[in-house]
């Protein structure tokens, strides 16, 4: 089971929260959130892409272990939860 806790991080000037991670290896979601840096890029240098405003949006990956780490908390979202129990097979 994967532990969790939301932190604080003060950074000059500004403050920075941040989702702690245990017992999860989060190198593979940062490098999911290198390749959505590299698509936005792209996505950048496409003039039909860029007009119509197509971005992808990164957040922080900080793995501080191979089992812990840190999530960068993206402001003004809100959690989406599928509960599986409400499905009828």
């Amino acid at each position: 089971m994967t532990k969790t806790s939301l932190s604080s991080l003060r950074v000059s000037p500004r403050e920075e929260r941040s989702l702690i991670i245990g017992n999860e290896d989060l190198r593979g979601d940062e490098r999911i959130m290198q390749l959505f840096t590299l698509i936005n890029t792209l996505l950048n240098h496409e003039s039909e892409a860029f007009g119509r405003n197509l971005h992808l949006l990164p957040y922080e990956v900080i793995p501080l272990s191979p089992s812990a780490g840190l999530i960068g908390w993206v402001k003004n979202t809100q959690q989406f939860v599928l509960d599986d129990r409400s499905r009828s097979f």
